[in-house]
């Protein structure tokens, strides 16, 4: 009896999303393909064996690139960073003396949304209330790479207009 016995590599799509693409020089959309090892019997495949590497796939270009692509900022990350500092920074500024009250809350909505076209809702703001500073210092110095030196000035403007008034 013949016996037709051998392996194959098969590759498994695992993930898929939206990054930055290196070759293209902008946001695409890619798959995240792990490579298996497939025994095969008269060449249909019967079981995996093993794993033979994992990469991530541009679906605009085909270029293929290691897992560490992932951790680059997409276009639309590094766009919302700088509106995301702001927020939290508006959030800690309004708190720093144990609370925020209402008309510190409508002043941060108003001058957010309204003047700087920065959409932000109040549960947003509740929830950056609740985080606290924690990580405040992470999230403003993200910010503060993406921005130039006039944002980075604009940023501080807004903490001074957000601060509580001093008490005589």
């Amino acid at each position: 009896m013949l016996f037709i016995g051998g392996t194959k590599g098969r590759p498994r799509v695992v993930d898929s999303g939206v990054f930055f693409c290196p070759n293209e020089g902008g946001d695409r959309p890619y798959t995240h393909i792990v490579m298996k090892r497939t025994a095969t019997v008269f060449f249909v495949p019967v079981a995996d064996i093993g794993e033979l590497g994992e990469y991530v796939e541009c679906q605009s270009c085909g270029g293929t690139y290691e897992l560490a692509v992932l951790d680059l900022a997409s276009e639309a990350e590094v766009q919302d960073t700088p509106s995301r500092g702001l927020q939290r920074l508006a959030a800690a500024v309004i708190a720093a003396d144990g609370f925020a009250t209402t008309d510190e809350r409508f002043a941060v909505l108003d001058m957010l949304n309204e003047h700087w076209g920065v959409t932000y809702t109040e549960a947003e703001l509740d929830r950056d209330l609740r985080a606290g500073t924690e990580d405040l210092y992470l999230v403003l110095e993200n910010a503060g790479s993406v921005m130039n030196l006039d944002g980075r000035e604009g940023m501080m403007q807004a903490a001074v207009y957000f601060r509580p008034p001093i008490s005589p």
